[in-house]
């Protein structure tokens, strides 16, 4: 004899999926878990223009980034160019699941919010060339300034066998 589903067993099978799916999905949010409401240092921070353009670089030992910021009101383009460094490029030769973000600051230096900005994950690409980027986002209110953040893992392409380890720069602090 077969079993009917009750009205019950038939809406928890119809929303488990959509459930999972929803976790899932509250795990990608562009803001990484303790970032909002931490403190950014004054030389961390690239003050935004109120309007218009500005380009600059941001350096450190790992990478260069050549950007563009255009703001009009709340929003804000970002274009740029990741340059990788060259003890990077000569001892490892490659580079996988890459991030590249930035977070928005207020004027007291507190984090209001966060972007991804370029990302190669599960993926694996050569240090030779550079990575671009290209993004519009709407800014979180108060935001005065931004900080960059990156992390990702160099390997090595010799035929020695294989040499890993993790580049990062995250210039915020509880």
């Amino acid at each position: 004899m077969r079993r009917r589903w009750s009205l019950f067993e038939t809406c928890m099978k119809s929303l488990l999926p959509v459930v999972t799916i929803a976790v899932l999905l509250a795990g990608c949010q562009t803001t990484p878990f303790g970032m909002v409401g931490g403190s950014v240092a004054p030389g961390e921070r690239i003050v935004l223009p109120e309007s218009g353009q500005q380009k600059g670089t941001f350096e450190t030992r790992d990478l260069a980034v050549a950007y563009r910021l255009d703001r009009a009101g709340g929003n804000l383009n970002v274009d740029g160019t990741v340059h990788f460094a060259e003890y990077l490029r000569v001892n490892f030769g490659q580079i996988r699941n890459f991030n590249l973000g930035v977070a928005f600051v207020d004027a007291q230096g507190k984090v209001v919010g966060s972007r991804g900005l370029a990302n190669i994950a599960w993926q694996v690409i050569s240090l030779d060339g550079t990575l671009p980027f290209r993004t519009g986002m709407q800014l979180p209110p108060g935001t005065t300034s931004i900080a960059f953040t990156y992390g990702g893992e160099v390997r090595s392409t010799d035929s020695e066998g294989s040499d890993n380890t993790s580049i990062w720069h995250f210039p915020i602090q509880k």
